[in-house]
């Protein structure tokens, strides 16, 4: 019984531990986001672009943190593509999700459409755009 309470209470150490390093990971966001591809319709420059995603990077790290509770060590590419409209909202749908976690898809798509661009010259622009996850 004492054995069976030992391997008990380390592995709820070891589980803190990794929880530990979580969270202390978790402030320094280990992703990056790429830049920007497949351009059409409206103007937005790639710089403008990458600007308004990378303010956006500690959302997509909570996301992944949000997710890695369920699923440690999730990471992968995440390529979504972004639709901004004239009046410089924006909505995203997963291109290609290599994290096999739709939660982070569904996540991320959610904090790109809480990012107001500024207005595309021309009409609604589209892009895609890359995360990539390292494991926390």
């Amino acid at each position: 019984a004492k054995k069976k309470a030992d391997a008990e209470a380390k592995k709820k150490a070891d589980a803190k531990k990794k929880a530990d390093a979580a969270k202390k990971t978790g402030k320094k966001w280990n992703l990056s986001i790429g830049s920007p591809t497949a351009f059409s319709g409206g103007k937005l420059s790639k710089s403008t672009v990458k600007k308004f995603m990378n303010g956006k990077k500690s959302a997509f790290g909570k996301c992944q943190a949000i997710v890695a509770k369920k699923s440690p060590g999730v990471k992968g590419k995440l390529t979504l593509k972004v639709t901004v409209q004239p009046s410089g909202s924006a909505k995203a749908s997963v291109v290609k999700n290599g994290t096999g976690q739709s939660a982070l898809g569904s996540c991320c798509g959610g904090k790109v459409r809480q990012i107001k661009f500024p207005k595309p010259k021309g009409g609604a622009a589209e892009f895609q755009v890359t995360i990539t996850f390292k494991a926390l």
